[in-house]
């Protein structure tokens, strides 16, 4: 068994989103002819839990201009986590270091509760098009080479024949971008899993994300069925993550 919790986590971020669809206009432009009502009626539904609402620069103008793009964010206190994003035809949850599954879990069914409420009588009616759940990860190298790290993570890398003839044994990797796409039935969509290097407080880190991506008619249902979704999708990202710090990373988390 895998422990929910982990008191030193390598987490940076966990993100739920959803989409929906918006309108083409003649003008070439996509819009939500609700939107301006929605904000409003959004903040009404979530304020109780989420009562700090912290409008964005991207708010001054129309939303056709944004499409897809946060415009507000409602938070549990100023500059606090979690909170809630909204925009044309999109709404998020995001945690950080607080985050604890439970609690998440909560907060997505409470945001989908609220954007269905607010949406209750649009015309037409909210069409999802898109889910996300995404982890993103991080962890300082000190002084570890990226390579030593990735074997920690059940990944490994070899380095083309005919590269390898111009490099030495001293030569080391100073960068790499890896991603694996795959398909997922439980929930349906794709599985995404990317691995970087880059920054955390500053410092030289491996970057990993781990996702689950569904859309189209593989969620066509999901207004009735987003906490099977998202239990699902959990599920997968959950195994997904243990199976790769199985071992030493795991026990450096705890």
């Amino acid at each position: 068994m895998y422990p929910e919790i982990l008191t030193r986590k390598p987490l940076v971020e966990a993100i739920f989103e959803v989409r929906w669809a918006l309108a083409p206009q003649a003008d070439g432009t996509l819009r939500d002819p609700y939107y301006q009502l929605l904000v409003g009626r959004l903040y009404d539904q979530v304020r109780s839990q989420f009562p700090h609402w912290e409008p964005l620069p991207t708010a001054e103008f129309p939303e056709h201009m944004f499409p897809h793009m946060i415009q507000h964010r409602f938070r549990v206190t100023e500059g606090g986590w979690p909170l809630i994003q909204l925009g044309p035809g999109l709404l998020t949850v995001n945690d950080t270091e607080g985050y604890e599954w439970p609690h998440f879990r909560n907060n997505c069914a409470f945001a989908v509760d609220a954007l269905q409420r607010a949406y209750a009588d649009a015309k037409p009616p909210l069409a999802i098009e898109q889910a996300m759940l995404r982890y993103i990860d991080a962890d300082v190298l000190a002084a570890e080479t990226p390579q030593d790290f990735l074997k920690k993570l059940k990944i490994t890398t070899e380095v083309p024949g005919p590269l390898s003839e111009e490099l030495s044994a001293k030569d080391e990797m100073i960068g790499f971008n890896l991603q694996w796409t795959f398909r997922a039935k439980k929930p349906k969509g794709i599985a995404q899993f990317r691995i970087t290097q880059g920054k955390k407080q500053d410092q030289d880190a491996i970057i990993w994300e781990t996702a689950i991506l569904s859309k189209a008619d593989d969620i066509s249902d999901f207004l009735v069925q987003s906490a099977d979704w998202i239990h699902d999708a959990h599920q997968m990202t959950h195994d997904w993550f243990y199976k790769l710090i199985e071992g030493e990373l795991l026990e450096k988390y705890r």
